[in-house]
């Protein structure tokens, strides 16, 4: 799984490693934690990039298990990695992408969001009903065009509904992570729309 802004992430804790590190972060009252895709069975393995977790509610289950709902808020870039009660751990530094310019190239790129929106919706649309439904059950709708963060509207990332369209992509999650480094909204956007096509043009699975 590879977590994203301002996209919601519900999670299944059954070790007790991970169970511990919850209640940690419940405790702390920071309700955070961040979450890297591990690119093998080598836990060791794990991306550089990820996403910082915010928890919103937790349900206990009779047989310890928790599950948790969670949303993402703010991408991240490994520095050292650690390990903790079993659990890892590490430094990270934020990632902040660069602002639009106030000139013809930032139209270009304004103008290619309103674009790729548009084709993101069209997309949508055309998954089947019972896929698309279970999607809108998990996710939700994809955010509107001009929306931002409810839970940080002044969050320093890509619009919300640009992370939700790169979270429902059917590829391979080594390509959903290219996506978690990049700082230039125009080159994020452009990327996406060539994912899209190709998911278009190669037909979905249903």
């Amino acid at each position: 799984m590879v977590a994203f802004p301002n996209v919601p992430c519900p999670l299944r804790i059954f070790e007790p490693r991970y169970r511990l590190m919850m209640r940690r972060c419940l405790e702390s009252g920071t309700r955070q934690f961040g979450m890297c895709t591990c690119l093998s069975s080598d836990e060791e393995n794990f991306h550089e990039y990820g996403t910082v977790l915010k928890i919103r509610d937790v349900q206990y289950l009779p047989d310890g298990q928790m599950f948790v709902d969670c949303v993402g808020e703010r991408r991240f870039r490994v520095l050292t990695k650690g390990i903790q009660d079993g659990y890892r751990t590490a430094i990270v530094e934020f990632i902040r992408h660069e602002p639009l310019a106030r000139d013809e190239q930032g139209d270009d790129v304004r103008q290619l969001l309103r674009d790729v929106y548009k084709e993101s919706v069209d997309w949508i649309a055309s998954i089947p009903p019972m896929s698309r439904a279970r999607l809108v059950h998990s996710l939700g709708n994809i955010p509107a065009e001009d929306s931002t963060s409810d839970e940080n509207p002044a969050s320093p990332d890509f619009p919300p509904w640009v992370w939700y369209v790169v979270a429902i992509l059917p590829v391979d999650q080594r390509a959903q992570v290219c996506f978690l480094p990049m700082t230039s909204l125009g080159e994020c956007v452009l990327s996406l729309r060539r994912v899209l096509r190709y998911v278009c043009h190669h037909g979905q699975s249903s």
